[in-house]
């Protein structure tokens, strides 16, 4: 049977060749004609991505992990290296973003994640130096360039899972190299069931983001709101059978001014946020426990740094303040205010570089702090960089740590500010842009 199957695959590959020749040879005789064949490789069609939200661009981050509850897009706490969530968070072009009621809000930015580049991470001197605010680090947003264009995407899975977006943009170029663009972003959410409780989401979002740049300068103002709906059964440590639903709102301005000079650059961002939530949930005895929170925050800051002409000397500077607010039926009404001083001299002896500094914090209500820091970094190899600091930081507690009035949940008034040392160490390889191998260690005592 086998000597019969190859005769016959025999026989068919004698056929086919020779009629590729009659073929050829009649042609020939009539008209010549040139074939040409280009190879091109078969690429996969690429998987569609979800929607543009800060938990899914975060996922993919180096030392970053989400504790998401109710879906990607419910509720989630941020953790760099293992941190707890109230030690994390997220930097908007360099100032610290926060909820004066909760870190479990740390990653609930009201303007969209697409006006943003690839986020990064931060952690010990490069997070001081550029983005304070976090004890174990911070994931830096900075904005990208407006497009041109108009784009519309959407999705749908599984449970009743669903999202639309939209995005139009314009450039305009004008003489003397001025460049300014606009965006504007409109997003949606669905979903009936996440997990096992049952946990829905329904989440609306936009916003609006100007640049103009021209030069050694570039001007940043964006825009956005949040709205979010959310079932909430298992979250926040109470057990999955109590019935419970949270609606969050947000709102958020931010305005930015950069520019270099010879040797330096120099900066002066304000940010403002606003909030309000409302949680409910359904006792075993039937009663419902409701709590209602609103926060306002505004941070502002100036800062630069400045390197001598020989490039052996110079120094990071910042100034900055802040103001948070919050009227709750359960944490009572409160507001605070901090102020903040940087100056970070640094040295260069051929590759090493040797930086030393302080911060000055002042607290309403409280006594200052004095935080040290010092750190060098040097390019043993070519590629090859090494780095070990020392710094320190301050955390006050939220006001849900401070006075929290919860069936599971109870907080501690008078609870003291968090302070932070913080030993780092690393070794990073890069080799161009496709490859990057690093290793780290640290150690962070709090008390």
């Amino acid at each position: 049977m086998r000597t019969e199957a190859s005769a016959a695959i025999a026989g068919m590959c004698a056929a086919l060749l020779g009629a590729g020749i009659c073929c050829r040879g009649q042609t020939a005789a009539s008209e010549e004609t040139e074939i040409s064949v280009v190879d091109s490789r078969i690429r996969p069609l690429p998987l569609p991505e979800g929607p543009a939200t800060f938990s899914s661009r975060f996922q993919a981050l180096r030392g970053v992990s989400l504790g998401m509850q109710g879906g990607p897009d419910g509720q989630a706490d941020i953790s760099i290296r293992g941190s707890s969530f109230s030690e994390a968070g997220i930097s908007l072009e360099g100032t610290a973003v926060r909820n004066p009621q909760t870190e479990h809000f740390n990653i609930e930015l009201p303007i969209p994640a697409a006006f943003f580049d690839e986020p990064r991470v931060l952690e010990g001197m490069e997070e001081i130096l550029f983005a304070p605010g976090h004890p174990a680090g911070s994931v830096a947003l900075d904005f990208g360039k407006p497009e041109p264009g108009v784009s519309c995407r959407a999705g749908f899975g599984e449970s009743g899972w669903n999202w639309q977006e939209a995005q139009a943009g314009f450039v305009l170029q004008r003489r003397g190299g001025l460049v300014a663009g606009a965006r504007a972003f409109a997003a949606r959410e669905f979903a009936e069931s996440f997990d096992e409780a049952g946990n829905g989401l329904d989440r609306i979002q936009g916003g609006c983001h100007v640049q103009a740049r021209a030069g050694d300068w570039q001007t940043d103002a964006a825009a956005g709101h949040l709205e979010k709906t959310f079932d909430a059964s298992g979250f926040y440590g109470a057990p999955s059978e109590l019935q419970a639903d949270e609606r969050i709102a947000g709102d958020a301005v931010v305005l930015r001014h950069e520019f270099d000079f010879p040797d330096g650059r120099a900066y002066a961002a304000v940010l403002w946020q606003g909030s309000s939530d409302r949680y409910r949930m359904r006792l075993p005895d039937n009663g419902l426990y409701e709590n209602r929170h609103s926060t306002e925050r505004t941070a502002g800051s100036v800062g630069g740094s400045k390197t001598a002409s020989s490039g052996t000397i110079g120094a990071d500077w910042r100034a900055g303040a802040e103001y948070e607010a919050i009227e709750s039926v359960r944490l009572g009404d409160h507001s605070r205010r901090s102020a903040e001083f940087l100056l970070a001299p640094h040295v260069r002896f051929g590759p090493v570089r040797l930086t030393a500094g302080g911060r000055g914090m002042v607290f309403d209500g409280d006594e200052p702090a004095v935080l040290g820091l010092v750190g060098l970094d040097t390019e043993v190899l070519r590629g090859h960089t090494v780095r070990a600091s020392w710094t320190q930081t301050v955390r006050r507690p939220s006001y849900t740590e401070l006075n929290y009035n919860s069936p599971v949940s109870l907080g501690r008034a008078g609870l003291q500010r968090e302070e932070t040392d913080r030993f780092e160490a690393g070794w990073r390889f890069a080799a161009g842009q496709r490859m990057e191998l690093g290793a780290s260690l640290f150690e962070h005592r709090s008390s």
